[in-house]
């Protein structure tokens, strides 16, 4: 479990309006998201799977 330390900003009503946590805490939460993003994107693209084979790629890359 990740433990942010997070601190709170709130307005002159005490309601959250903003969340401060430290640089580090930050980017592990991006590198987590970032990873979601590209298990959701693997996932929809083998939805319609497109093959090709070995030989037309490297025609293609050429």
């Amino acid at each position: 479990m990740l433990k942010l330390h997070e601190k709170y900003i709130v307005d002159e009503n005490g309601k959250k309006t903003a969340v401060m946590i430290g640089m580090d805490k930050f980017k592990k939460i991006m590198k987590i998201v970032e990873d979601y993003e590209d298990i959701k994107d693997f996932d929809e693209r083998m939805k319609n799977p497109t093959w090709i084979t070995s030989e037309d790629f490297l025609k293609k890359t050429k």
